[in-house]
């Protein structure tokens, strides 16, 4: 099934025509803050990178991947979903809905659940093909054990490269 699912994304990217021509390719800083339900917060370092493809007039196509350690300890999301760009030239906002799974574990037990992105963000052009995401924000509940975990935002900000 997730084959069958990657295949017609796949495809839908390459059969769009002028709007594939516009790719995006982020990678940069994160940190992930969470709340078990513990009331402690905790905030986890690492990296995030997505790539989105136009397939239609301000709305794109994102797979969206992250990675976060402490202590021995990883998080990883990956999700995929729909971008919609506010900006068509110059400054560019845009909003977010992303779905897929994380992963959480360390050397003795890894555990994966469920996981959704909702949010946003804005690049900047800094060149003709290159921009600065100065912030992606997004509202990140996950489910692990058959619990949802709903109090943990991620943040990040890099360099977007952009293929026309």
């Amino acid at each position: 099934m997730r084959l069958r699912v990657l295949l017609v994304a796949v495809s839908v990217l390459f059969l769009s025509g002028p709007a594939w021509a516009q790719t995006d390719i982020f990678g940069g800083y994160s940190f992930l803050s969470v709340d078990f339900d513990s009331g402690d917060r905790e905030t986890v370092h690492g990296w995030m990178a997505n790539v989105s493809g136009g397939v239609a007039d301000h709305i794109g196509i994102v797979g969206d991947v992250s990675g976060f350690y402490e202590d021995g300890t990883s998080v990883y999301t990956y999700m995929g979903g729909l971008r919609y760009n506010v900006g068509t030239n110059g400054v560019n906002p845009f909003a977010q809905a992303l779905f897929g799974g994380a992963r959480i574990g360390d050397s003795t037990f890894s555990e994966n659940g469920l996981a959704m992105g909702f949010g946003g963000g804005v690049d900047i052009p800094i060149a003709d093909r290159v921009s600065v995401r100065a912030v992606q924000f997004d509202w990140v509940p996950v489910r692990f054990v058959g619990e949802w975990f709903t109090n943990n935002v991620r943040l990040g900000w890099g360099i977007v490269f952009r293929i026309p």
